[in-house]
């Protein structure tokens, strides 16, 4: 399961809502008072001192297994219109351990026409059924040494019941029809599933539980003009005389339930293999020609993950499918992935940016870690998706450096750190299974074996992976398996750190000075733990390594273990007093980092020396306050300019942004407009220079706009920088742009037509407001408003009744319905005094109906 779509969200609040620029993170805390020096024992903080008023949460432990799911044949046709399923199941079982003479199967809005041993013209069962569990008569005792089958016909009601969801899985339907009635004309109809958590018994009778595991066929009757897509591989396809066909798929390898699917449209399919293996991308047909763009690297990525675990791809396909209106960003169902629409594109809409290929690798490293080995309960879920978290960290450091992962693990971080209270990673006292998909499972997760790597060495961990994989193959498991596969195979104990880094809370919170004695040419380093709350250790045992820096840039490194609340180290045979002194510095610690006592001249040569990521990015976070003050800071802001990552550029050039610019630092921007290999800093130079106002950089936004073979988002910025240039130039650069559906495109077309409205382009903004997403509706939609209330301001009425049903309808993407909440909230102040009252009672309805907790607490602070 891939979070994807709420960190698009947070990018796109970040970006629609912030007074300033986003910039490099800082993961330092406020300073924290510090304690008197004294040492403290290795221990972790009781949970309550009154024993009167211990509350002990709710355990929620792995799901006990009477029975054991061997193999399930299914056969499932569909009512479209009606968003039913009519099925028959034929279920393979024996008893887990014990004699048992009923069978209880999780059945979520089922209706049932027969129940009977063995098969259709079988004896009939007694059963009693509650409308979530089927409880199942077997007439007699089985033993552990005996299978038995049974018989279900049915027919499912998906749409029926109470609906639940999460902020990662938005919906527990399982089964979905999109379009069922062929009545919006911009989707396609199309049916599919979605089992996690355990979504699958809402159209299939199971034991839906992750510490389960079957194989299972499915034929799967639908019209002829469609395709359909399921687990493991397609045998064949047979035409009915009624004009429907039946397809027949099998998934012999043993998986957990809520790992079956099944995906149903009008598909192009265009299929190739790897190691003699089939691999398929099922896409629409408009974008049948981008399907290796919009699923990137998928061969490359399938050797390189088969090579650095040393366990290669163990299924029989790998196939990827986009889906309309998914509830979650994809999904890791075996041998068959689940995508969201947002990953569709163009070559030139999806250059520039790492976000598909992070997906397609987090999904595929699903298939070792939550396919292949399943995580034995929903507190165990990091096991899942931790590991799938971590593959995106070793995909961009094989594909684009270290560097560039480094960045994208601090960002990981910093979401963990915001994803407050702190609760273990394996967390037996949750409220609710879907509070596991959260910025601990993942982020914390991923980073923690980020962590891991860095303590035992690269070739220790991928081979104690490798013995973890392969020990418990086609089984379900639980921390210990890990830590015991590290601990057999590295021969040490490694307890102490599974204890605090996925047991306990929180993460060290470090303060951190020195002291130089020239005389006995020492360096003496204290560190201080002030981290404190509920259930996070006092202290932390963590071994560290620590740079010390000559005038130079040269460095020595020494490794030091803190394991006392408080801790000096001293380093011997030091030389020369150190400028700086760098704690953890290649960024591996989960945790924070506060200096007591660094200049800001040691800041600005900790920039310069260290080649460390989040080094660096935290000096040059910590800079821009002082340096602002001081003056200097658009001299720093042209040292930025140069730098070899891109986001130090990106910062650069927001800097000038905020601050004015120079003809020394334009000269700059403008080559890194014309030629900057990032798109992200390509676009905001060339923002840049259209905010100059001077006319000579219209031939070079000319140049652009007449180059086909850019990214969308480079010539939506040239088209807005035109704008601001010469604007009949860029009226006169509109018509071949008018037609692309792109976002950036689109807004910027809205941009020019809101600053010289006419009736012409109202039927711009009345096709594509269905249309229009990302961090682009918020300009789009606002420029619609613009246009209208110039020209047609009587039917404004009916715009803004229109965003309000589009805010509160939650199939709706959240960013679009954020966007549609906002532009209402801020026309209320200008609005006539009827219309206001309308727009404020609107704003109520939507806050009241909104179901993203982050959404809710975003409207709660801002509206």
């Amino acid at each position: 399961m891939n979070k994807i779509f709420l960190v698009l969200l947070a990018s796109f609040l970040i970006a629609s809502c912030s007074t300033t620029k986003p910039s490099i993170s800082d993961t330092n805390p406020p300073k924290i008072e510090t304690k008197e020096l004294e040492e403290y024992v290795v221990k972790a903080k009781p949970i309550h001192k009154d024993p009167e008023k211990i509350v002990v949460p709710t355990y929620q432990g792995t799901r006990t297994l009477d029975n054991d799911l061997l193999h399930s044949k299914l056969a499932v046709s569909f009512d479209i219109p009606k968003q039913e399923l009519m099925g028959q199941a034929t279920l393979t079982l024996k008893p887990m351990f014990y004699p048992v003479n009923t069978l209880v199967l999780d059945a979520k809005g089922f209706t049932f026409s027969k129940v009977k041993l063995n098969n259709a013209t079988g004896k009939d069962l007694k059963y009693q059924y509650d409308d979530r569990q089927i409880i199942i008569n077997l007439g007699r005792y089985y033993e552990r040494t005996e299978t038995y089958k049974v018989y279900l016909d049915y027919v499912a009601h998906p749409t029926q019941g109470p609906k639940g969801g999460s902020a990662a899985i938005q919906s527990d339907q399982g089964l979905y029809f999109v379009d069922p009635n062929e009545t919006d004309p911009d989707k396609p109809t199309q049916i599919w599933t979605q089992g996690e958590t355990e979504s699958n018994s809402k159209w299939c009778p199971t034991i839906d539980t992750p510490n389960e595991r079957a194989t299972h066929e499915l034929a799967i009757t639908v019209p002829k003009k469609f395709v359909t897509l399921s687990n493991g591989v397609f045998e064949r396809g047979v035409v009915n005389k009624d004009g429907t066909r039946t397809d027949f798929w099998k998934m012999d390898m043993p998986q957990t339930p809520y790992l079956m699917m099944m995906a149903v449209g009008e598909y192009a399919v265009i299929r190739d293999t790897w190691n003699g293996k089939p691999i398929a991308y099922y896409v629409e047909p408009q974008y049948k020609e981008y399907a290796t763009d919009i699923f990137p690297y998928t061969k490359e990525m399938l050797t390189f993950f088969s090579n650095r675990l040393g366990v290669p791809y163990p299924w029989q396909k790998y196939d990827q499918v986009v889906v309309r209106d998914f509830v979650s960003g994809a999904m890791e169902n075996t041998t068959a992935v689940v995508f969201q629409e947002f990953v569709n594109g163009t070559k030139r809409e999806l250059l520039g940016q790492h976000r598909n290929e992070l997906i397609v690798a987090h999904e595929m490293f699903h298939h070792w870690f939550g396919d292949y080995i399943t995580c034995e309960s929903w507190a165990n879920t990091t096991l899942n998706e931790g590991f799938a978290n971590y593959s995106e960290y070793l995909w961009l450091e094989h594909k684009h450096g270290k560097e560039t992962a480094d960045q994208h693990l601090l960002e990981e971080l910093n979401g963990y750190m915001n994803n407050t209270p702190y609760h273990p990673l394996i967390n037996y006292h949750y409220v609710d299974k879907e509070d596991m998909f959260d910025g601990h499972s993942y982020n914390k997760g991923g980073c923690t074996l980020h962590m891991l790597r860095n303590i035992v060495g690269d070739d220790a961990f991928f081979a104690s992976l490798k013995r973890y994989l392969t020990t418990n193959a086609l089984s379900s498991i639980e921390l210990a398996e890990l830590r015991m596969a590290f601990e057999d195979e590295l021969g040490m104990d490694m307890h102490w750190f599974f204890d605090q880094w996925y047991e306990k809370s929180g993460h060290p919170e470090l303060e951190v000075t020195h002291t130089y004695d020239a005389s006995a040419k020492t360096v003496t380093l204290t560190i201080e733990q002030v981290q404190k709350g509920t259930d996070i250790p006092e202290v932390f045992l963590l071994p560290l390594k620590v740079d010390i820096y000559n005038s130079a840039g040269k460095a020595i490194r020494r490794s030091i273990e803190m394991n006392t609340r408080k801790q000096s180290f001293t380093i011997n045979n030091i030389d020369y007093n150190p400028g700086v002194v760098e704690l953890d510095p290649e960024g591996v610690l989960l945790g924070t980092i506060n200096y007591l006592n660094r200049s800001t001249i040691a800041w600005k040569e900790l920039y310069h020396f260290n080649p460390s990521y989040r080094s660096r990015a935290h000096a040059v976070k910590k800079l821009i306050a002082p340096l602002r003050e001081k003056g200097e800071l658009k001299g720093f802001a042209l040292s930025l300019l140069k730098d070899s990552f891109w986001e130090f550029r990106q910062t650069g050039l927001y800097i000038l942004e905020g601050m004015g610019t120079s003809p020394e630092s334009l000269g700059l921007v403008e080559r890194l407009a014309q030629s900057d290999k990032n798109v992200k800093v390509r676009e905001q130079a060339i923002k840049l220079l259209g905010a100059t106002g001077d006319l000579k950089y219209t031939p070079l936004m000319e140049r652009i706009l007449s180059d086909n073979t850019l990214a969308y988002a480079i010539t939506g910025a040239a088209l807005t920088a035109l704008n601001k240039l010469d604007p009949a130039k860029a009226a006169k650069s509109l018509k071949p742009l008018e037609n692309i559906k792109n976002q950036s495109i689109m807004a910027s077309v809205s941009s020019i037509y809101a600053n010289n409205p006419s009736l012409e382009h109202l039927s711009f903004f009345e096709q594509n407001l269905p249309k229009i997403k990302g961090f682009e509706a918020v300009d789009f939609i606002g420029n619609y408003v613009t246009v209208l209330s110039k020209l047609q301001p009587e039917k404004l009425p009916k715009l803004f009744e229109k965003l309000k049903d589009m805010a509160t309808d939650m199939k709706q993407a959240p960013e679009r319905r954020f966007a549609c909440t906002k532009i209402i909230a801020d026309n209320i102040i200008q609005a006539p005094p009827a219309l206001r009252t309308t727009l404020s009672t609107y704003v109520k309805t939507i806050k009241e109906k909104e179901t993203l907790d982050e959404l809710k607490s975003i409207y709660k602070q801002m509206f």
